[in-house]
């Protein structure tokens, strides 16, 4: 009996101790209300946001002067490159290239696309088309050596440029090599140079620079 009652006076205690231990559950959160002049805030801000950051862009990049003239440029270009298009036909496509692009090369062709018009136009049209070109953007060359897509345009002008073209683009680095060769850029320009295009004497004259004033040839 006196075990017995022990085991029920202990059953009693454990249960009554689990129980004081088990702690009600806290009642759910419940966003309040919002306070009178003041908006809840709305869940899909950001998400509208982005929609509106991209509609400003597509507007921007519509409306930015040269964006239709390249879209036509272009449109011409993929006839140009086709292998199927006849000498005949791509002469005329460039021409009309050339002829949309005369007086404006300087601001288009730093461009990605419009670099690529140009390009095809050195590479297939004949000396007059290569002459304007070179015309057009002899002055700008310092820049397109150090543009990421210009410097690709500089080597297609002394590949495809005449002697006199190519001479002039040459003495055009003296005095650069230096800079240039330390730009992630242009170093390419100067490397094509020196590799493919300069004499044995345009090499010296560029290697100079790299020893400074007082070690160079007179």
């Amino acid at each position: 009996a006196s075990s017995t009652g022990r085991a029920s006076s202990t059953g009693r205690a454990s249960s009554t101790g689990r129980a004081a231990s088990t702690s009600p559950r806290k009642p759910a959160f419940k966003r309040s209300a919002p306070e009178e002049g003041k908006s809840e805030k709305q869940p899909f801000k950001k998400q509208k946001k982005d929609d509106k950051s991209n509609e400003s862009q597509t507007q921007s990049s519509s409306s930015r002067p040269g964006s239709e003239l390249g879209e036509e440029l272009m449109s011409l270009y993929e006839k140009a490159r086709q292998g199927r298009t006849t000498v005949p036909e791509r002469m005329e496509l460039i021409r009309k290239c050339l002829d949309l692009m005369k007086g404006r090369v300087q601001e288009l062709v730093f461009k990605h696309n419009v670099s690529r018009v140009v390009q095809i136009c050195l590479k297939f049209g004949d000396v007059k088309d290569r002459s304007f070109i070179f015309d057009e953007l002899h002055e700008r060359l310092e820049d397109l050596c150090m543009s990421r897509y210009g410097k690709f345009l500089v080597n297609r002008l002394l590949k495809y440029g005449n002697p006199a073209q190519r001479n002039s683009i040459v003495n055009s680095m003296y005095g650069k090599v230096v800079k240039f060769i330390r730009h992630k850029e242009a170093c390419k320009v100067i490397d094509y140079i020196y590799t493919d295009i300069a004499n044995e004497s345009q090499k010296d004259l560029l290697v100079q620079e790299l020893y400074g004033a007082d070690f160079r040839i007179q």
